[in-house]
């Protein structure tokens, strides 16, 4: 439980540090967020509004708490080069929240943030490594090298 209140929280600051929409502005800490607005963002495309959707439905913030529609806006966020979606991909997939539990899916999803210039993904990457057989790594970075943007998703 520690863990997840701990993701959760991680994204959160992640979300109120790097969205600067003017659908999902954060004057203060008892804002509520425009939920409706960042939803019809989000189905039009716009990879922040999908992130920023993503983040609600991972922390529960102005949704019910729902990580597997939290990976669902964050995988298409993800798909258009949001590397803090693609982070975002890595932890949810590290730890299980919305997906099942997959370091070699996890390690790809970073691995690409890494190549993007994310910085706390090289970190996070380099910690999942340790836990990794060499096996795993070089698959996921087999898979990396030949990720397409999924269209359905």
């Amino acid at each position: 439980m520690l863990r997840r209140n701990t993701f959760r929280a991680f994204a959160l600051a992640l979300t109120l540090t790097t969205v600067s929409l003017n659908v999902c502005a954060y004057p203060d800490d008892d804002a509520d967020i425009d939920i409706p607005t960042l939803q019809s963002a989000a189905e039009k495309g716009d990879a922040e509004a999908q992130f920023a959707l993503g983040s609600a439905y991972q922390m529960g913030e102005g949704v019910p708490q729902n990580d597997m529609k939290g990976v669902y806006w964050m995988k298409k966020s993800a798909n258009q080069g949001n590397l803090d979606a693609q982070f975002n991909l890595g932890m949810a997939y590290r730890g299980g929240y919305g997906v099942p539990r997959d370091p070699v899916t996890a390690y790809m999803w970073l691995e690409l943030a890494v190549n993007g210039g994310s910085v706390k993904a090289f970190d996070l990457r380099r910690d999942l490594s340790m836990d990794m057989p060499l096996e795993q790594i070089e698959e996921a970075r087999y898979k990396a090298k030949r990720w397409k943007p999924e269209e359905d998703e």
